[in-house]
């Protein structure tokens, strides 16, 4: 079970996300079911739309995906609805973070990027004849100021 504060963020992550998956006037089959719970192992939040033809209620089908795929529920709009269901191998999304306050959050980011981005950045090696000092025939090579 989601707490609202949970459910808030995860909403806020859906904002950027289109539906990937449509629903018709035949329902949902296994087929389907066993395409969006692939895609919720790749991606943990999955929006999906009822099309207009399909005469039926958005929230009846959303309660009817989560329970056959044991997901959540996110929030349900109009003809469009979201599911999360955390992954087992490919977790994207730390629910852990919900509970922080948006500045916050910025600046566990910020810190995460500032770690990839120093881990990256390594000096390049010097080669024995780039290294001041050493003497090839009558000429010492030296090396270049960075400015």
């Amino acid at each position: 079970m989601l707490t609202s504060k949970q459910r808030a963020y995860l909403r806020s992550l859906s904002n950027k996300l289109e539906p990937i998956f449509q629903v018709g006037k035949g329902g949902v089959n296994d087929n389907q079911l066993k395409q969006i719970d692939e895609a919720l192992e790749k991606r943990e939040l999955v929006k999906v739309h009822v099309l207009e033809n399909a005469l039926l209620d958005t929230r009846s089908v959303c309660n009817e995906v989560a329970d056959a795929l044991g997901a959540e529920p996110v929030q349900v709009i109009g003809k469009k609805f979201i599911i999360y269901k955390e992954s087992k191998e490919n977790k994207r999304i730390d629910l852990k973070d919900a509970e922080l306050s948006e500045t916050a959050r910025i600046r566990k980011r910020a810190a995460e990027a500032n770690q990839k981005a120093k881990g990256k950045t390594s000096k390049p090696k010097r080669f024995e004849a780039d290294k001041p000092g050493k003497k090839f025939g009558a000429k010492t090579l030296r090396t270049r100021r960075s400015k």
